[in-house]
């Protein structure tokens, strides 16, 4: 006898909650999800803005949110302070920069759009949260497409510092592969977790797979594969029931420490099957020269922007002579940070990332896809920020996203009342109403 779904898997719990009937087309709504769209598009470089023009489009979009909206809409806001204390300590780092000129560009870049979310993701009503975050994932994977069919030479070929071509690989109008695929990873756990249309979802999942297919990015796709292979395990687990629940956690655990003991034992062929050295492309290089200047200023660093913004300044000038070559980040979000920000931080990112994934796992119970694009945005970050730089611009303003997204979803589902009495975890949400959210969108709610 095929086993029922769970009960939660296919429901929409958005309907029950009091902006379910907010139309689609107000003035503020359309400026608000107009408002995430470009902090995407500028947070993560698909279109290249400069700092001051990204800051202002963003800024703009906000502001017409906030004086559009309803009157009291902004007490929605959520005010993170792990998220206030990282900001902070950014502002902060100014005074202690080794280059003002590097602080100043990239507060620029960053304070305005940090901010900006969370006045958007406070104000938007999930419902239509989420639409801006598939709109902008579909209007992206066809411009990338468009420019890759019309700038082919540019967009296929990653050149090195010294001009020449050694990393062949789509990379659509992004700088570098390397930018792009972890990018298109994201938008593929989007789109998993958020699209419920059958035809959509699968045209633009094998749209956004096949670029990663060309970029040659191992690393966007050892991260697909860890998040793919989490969604799969998790949707085996609930549909476990009684003591079936805690057996398949044990078992998966064992599993787990069976494949990392395989994966040790078998290390050095797996790097060499991904086209890897065992250097990582001279990553392991770069990181060990940067040691040294980290254990110099482990606590607070060389200030947000104060390296390799500079290569005359230290500690650049220091690490580019040891590496033999020009570098513009430490090729790791981790050592990045440590260098700017120092282990005080590292540390407020982390919080942010830890925190986000904690309220995510608590709301699995009652709202699973929300929850799963949760951990799995914060484990796409956090791995792939082993190799590549992901500690600010876009990859942080979605935290913060989600980091809101979470937190209100957690605190409308846990407090939901069916019956006169609080509606108990993986119990199925009251029926939709005639106002309700489209049926293709499951899993988000006010």
């Amino acid at each position: 006898m095929k086993r029922p779904r769970a009960p939660h898997v296919d429901r929409a719990p958005w309907a029950n909650s009091a902006d379910s009937d907010v139309s689609p087309t107000q003035l503020w709504i359309l400026s608000g999800q107009a408002g995430i769209i470009v902090a995407f598009l500028a947070g993560f470089d698909v279109i290249h803005f400069t700092p001051k023009k990204a800051s202002l489009a963003v800024m703009f979009f906000t502001f017409l949110c906030v004086m559009l909206g309803p009157h009291g809409r902004y007490r929605k806001i959520i005010i993170n302070y792990s998220v206030f204390a990282m900001i902070w300590w950014w502002f902060m780092s100014g005074f202690w920069t080794v280059v003002h000129y590097g602080w100043w560009t990239s507060i620029q870049a960053n304070i305005p759009l940090f901010f900006c979310v969370v006045i958007l993701a406070g104000m938007l009503p999930t419902r239509h949260l989420v639409v801006a975050i598939l709109y902008q994932c579909y209007a992206v994977i066809v411009f990338e497409y468009f420019w890759t069919a019309t700038h082919y030479t540019s967009s296929t070929a990653n050149f090195d510092p010294n001009g020449i071509d050694t990393n062949a690989g789509w990379h659509g109008s992004f700088i570098h592969k390397n930018a792009m695929a972890p990018y298109l990873v994201m938008v593929i756990v989007a789109i998993l977790l958020l699209e419920k249309r059958k035809r959509v979802r699968l045209t633009f999942l094998g749209l956004a797979g096949l670029f990663i297919t060309m970029s040659n990015c191992s690393t966007a796709w050892a991260t697909l594969i860890i998040v793919l292979a989490f969604h799969a395990w998790f949707e085996i687990y609930v549909r476990r029931e009684g003591r079936m629940k805690p057996a398949t956690m044990v078992l998966s655990a064992i599993c787990g420490v069976l494949l990392i003991g395989v994966g040790t034992m078998m290390w050095q062929k797996v790097v060499t099957a991904g086209g890897k050295d065992l250097t990582f492309s001279g990553r392991t290089v770069i990181w060990e020269s940067a040691i040294p200047a980290i254990k110099a200023r482990p606590w607070i660093g060389y200030g947000l922007g104060g390296v390799f913004t500079n290569l005359a300044v230290e500690p650049s000038r220091s690490i580019i002579t040891h590496i033999g070559f020009p570098i513009g980040h430490a090729h790791s979000s981790y050592f990045q940070l440590l260098l700017e920000m120092g282990i005080i931080g590292l540390g407020l990112w982390l919080m942010i990332s830890i925190t986000t994934i904690v309220t995510s796992a608590r709301l699995l119970g009652y709202n699973p896809a929300i929850a799963q694009f949760g951990i799995l945005y914060c484990l796409t970050m956090l791995v792939t920020s082993f190799s590549e730089t992901l500690s600010g611009g876009g990859w942080v303003a979605v935290l913060i996203i989600i980091r809101a997204l979470v937190s209100r979803e957690f605190k409308h589902e846990r407090f939901n009342v069916v019956g006169g009495t609080p509606r108990r975890r993986f119990e199925a949400a009251p029926a939709s109403t005639p106002n309700g959210p489209p049926p293709h969108l499951v899993g988000v709610a006010q």
